[in-house]
This record gives structure tokens, sequence and C-alpha cells, in this order.
């Protein structure tokens, strides 16, 4: 899935209120919406740990994917240290995100994903760029993925909406 998701290109459908720039994430702060639309600079794991624990970011999906995406960059931001000194600042990210929101099922799926990729490509490399560069492409393939099971659900969700000759379609959604 995650293969097919990438091959597609970069996703176009409903996206996670994120936006990556380089080097950082770009958060829209859902505690202020609908009223303002204020995003949030997101450059290391712990600082999307704190977004994810302040309520920043909220929905599993939506944390998951900003989990990984944060501990991707905090691999990208250790790729020039020496390895065991890479190793423990990938590792306490990781753990500072985890803690953020124990409960998310999505939060430690994504984590574990990334974390095995992280394993798979050699914790202790000296190829701190190739480390960053895995752990990214895992974060966008997690992603695409999200972005990919969204779509869908959107269209079955359209597909099971009655059709109003006139006036708004209120729906109730609830967490």
């Amino acid at each position: 899935a995650a293969a097919a998701a990438l091959a597609a290109g970069p996703p176009t459908g409903f996206r996670t209120p994120f936006r990556e720039e380089p080097g950082v994430l770009m958060v829209i702060d859902q505690r202020k919406l609908p009223h303002e639309l204020v995003e949030v600079e997101v450059r290391n794991g712990p600082e999307a740990a704190n977004a994810i624990r302040q309520m920043v970011v909220r929905g599993a999906p939506a944390i998951g994917q900003v989990a990984a995406l944060g501990l991707s960059l905090s691999a990208d931001r250790a790729a020039e240290t020496l390895p065991y000194a890479r190793r423990a600042i990938i590792r306490a990210s990781a753990a500072a995100l985890r803690a953020a929101r124990p409960t998310a099922v999505n939060l430690a799926w994504a984590l574990d994903r990334m974390m095995a990729r992280y394993e798979a490509v050699g914790d202790l490399s000296d190829d701190g760029a190739m480390i960053a560069a895995a752990m990214r492409d895992e974060a966008h393939a997690i992603v695409a993925e999200a972005t990919d099971d969204h779509g869908r659900l959107a269209e079955h969700g359209l597909a099971a909406l009655p059709v109003k000759d006139f006036g708004p379609l209120r729906i109730l959604t609830h967490c």
C-alpha cells in the first residue's frame, strides 16, 4: 500500500492540517479554529510532542502523521552527529512523542513503524544523511497512506449521504 500511495505522487485529496517547508512542519492550531487560522512551527520531535500534548493537533491519524514527521525532523537535525549521539537524539524524540498522548493508537503505531525503519537501515550507521532520508521516506509514506485512506472514507461517506433538493445538509460529526 505504501509503494502504491507513493508511486501515485504527492497526496491530492483530503490532507491533515499541516504543510511542510524545508526543515519545518507548519501545523494548523486546531484550538483556534474556526475563528482564526494560526500555524505552529514544528522543527523536531520534542516540538511535535508539545503540539500533540497541547492539543494543537487533534485526531488519531493527524497525531500519528505529525509524530512521524516530527521524528523525521529530529533525524534530519541529527544527521551530522556521531552515531551514538544520533541514536540518543532519535530515541529521546520518540520517547517524548510517545509520552505526549500515551493512549493514541496511531501515535504508537507510527512511532513503532518509524523506529523499525530506523533499526532496519542501521541505527548506528555512520551515514546520518541516509538514516534521515530513510526516516523522511517512511514518514511521507505514512502521510500518503493516511491521505489515501481519508479520501476513500470521504468517497464512501459522500455516497451514503442523502441527496437534498434544497437547503443545506446538516451533519454532526463526533470525535
